[in-house]
């Protein structure tokens, strides 16, 4: 595992220092915040539907996710927009479950 010392990851030990007991984020803690932060993407929505957010509060909610994502790709070495093209390439040409018939 590489330690990513980027400024995304300096923001993000120094924003939240009880991820980093021995001063780098496990993998566990890390997905952790990745669920919690896809679940307020998921509440986000809702409340989008009920008049209670916009779409821009939605759009902060997904940075977050994406955020968190970042940090846990560069402790592997990975560049997270190297990885979603690695997987788009992948579909091209499969096409989504959901549109066979």
């Amino acid at each position: 595992m590489t330690s990513d010392r980027s400024p995304v990851a300096q923001w993000h030990r120094e924003s939240f220092p009880l991820m980093y007991p021995r001063g780098v984020a496990d993998d566990v803690r890390l997905a952790a915040k990745i669920a919690e932060e896809v679940g307020e993407v998921c509440e986000a929505t809702i409340k989008i539907e009920e008049g209670r957010l916009t779409l821009d509060d939605l759009a902060g909610e997904i940075g977050d996710v994406l955020l968190c994502l970042h940090v846990l790709a560069n402790r592997h070495g990975w560049n997270l927009s190297d990885l979603l093209q690695r997987k788009a390439d992948e579909h091209v040409g499969k096409g989504h479950p959901g549109d066979r018939k």
